[in-house]
């Protein structure tokens, strides 16, 4: 599954969403709904709102006319009593899976996850039935995504496992000032940093 891994700010998550929400992308929250129907966001601030409500489970699905063939699937769950709906991922689409960076302010030392973006070999329509694909569409939009994170951001290589972070410049200026994140060596990284 190809996939780029990136810590950003709000200000540059919502640079990020803008230019998307601009070239025509509609981003569908993976949250718990009371209904089959989901959330269609169109404007960066309301990504930015769902994104750090708390309320999402996991990544915001994106999906453009260019590469998506059909809305996302949902499925249904029993949760503490009710049954809700949720996207079942990789089933309708196809789409692009981005995690946004989640901000965690109310705790010792503040903590900034890491988010990504990426999307699966292949995905499946009428509930399994059809296995589709990739669209070429798809994959030169996840480039340009991908293009654009490496153009704002410092390549940071984790040192045990080698995994690669983007990692926005405003991002390391706050970890020098005590800010933390979910990737091992980053806090010793930026101290290093003199940009």
């Amino acid at each position: 599954m190809p996939q780029v891994d990136f810590i950003l700010g709000t200000d540059a998550f919502r640079q990020l969403v803008g230019k998307l929400l601009a070239g025509g992308v509609t981003i569908v929250p993976s949250l718990r709904y009371h209904t089959e129907a989901f959330m269609e966001l169109r404007d960066a601030e309301d990504v930015l709102r769902v994104s750090s409500s708390g309320d999402l489970m996991g990544p915001l699905l994106l999906l453009s006319p260019e590469f998506t063939l059909a809305p996302p699937e949902m499925k249904s769950i029993e949760w503490r009593g009710k049954t809700w709906h949720t996207v079942n991922h990789r089933y309708g689409g196809p789409y692009l899976d981005m995690l946004p960076c989640r901000e965690k302010l109310d705790q010792t030392p503040p903590l900034l996850t890491s988010g990504f973006i990426a999307y699966y070999p292949s995905y499946y329509l009428e509930g399994g039935g059809r296995t589709v694909p990739v669209p070429d569409s798809l994959k030169a939009l996840y480039r340009a995504v991908a293009a654009s994170i490496r153009g704002m951001c410092r390549k940071f290589v984790t040192e045990k496992v080698g995994r690669t972070y983007w990692v926005h410049p405003a991002v390391i200026d706050r970890c020098r000032g005590g800010l933390d994140t979910n990737v091992p060596g980053l806090q010793k990284f930026a101290s290093l940093r003199s940009d």
